[in-house]
């Protein structure tokens, strides 16, 4: 069974702000961890990016069986199928649908916020960077002086 959670014309540049959005709040509402959710909205930002202003452009949110299927249209009919968590979120399936209305009706786009957002993801990516590369020098020079 197909469950449409969210289709959004892709018209103007705006959009594509609103479709990485309600892609964050999605995938929030599935219980993705921040780290996923955040690959979400890049991955649907950039896609949609590609066919913004082209006739009928669209993305399209759905749940099928087990999975999460999201489609930009005209360019491709399906480009990302996640598995859902194993703890399926934050409300129950049937009503999934309804809290992403809700989502569009009371939180509109802020693009400002949005990019902010964006920022906090990616300074977040970079601070867990840097941490695995001083653990991996750490180790390195833990390593070094066990064979000297």
């Amino acid at each position: 069974m197909n469950q449409l959670l969210f289709e959004c014309p892709l018209r103007r540049k705006r959009d594509l702000f609103l479709a990485r959005q309600r892609a964050r709040q999605i995938a929030s509402l599935l219980n993705y961890d921040r780290e996923r959710q955040a690959r979400i909205a890049a991955a649907v930002f950039e896609v949609a990016g590609q066919v913004c202003g082209k006739s009928d452009a669209r993305v399209r949110f759905q749940i099928s069986g087990d999975s999460l299927h999201v489609s930009v249209l005209p360019r491709s009919a399906l480009f990302l199928v996640l598995p859902l968590p194993a703890d399926e979120g934050k409300c129950d399936r049937t009503d999934l649908a309804w809290a992403v209305q809700e989502l569009d009706r009371f939180t509109p786009l802020n693009v400002v916020e949005e990019a902010r957002q964006q920022n906090q993801e990616l300074l977040r990516a970079l601070q867990e960077l840097q941490a695995a590369r001083k653990e991996l020098a750490c180790l390195r020079g833990l390593s070094l002086r066990v064979a000297c």
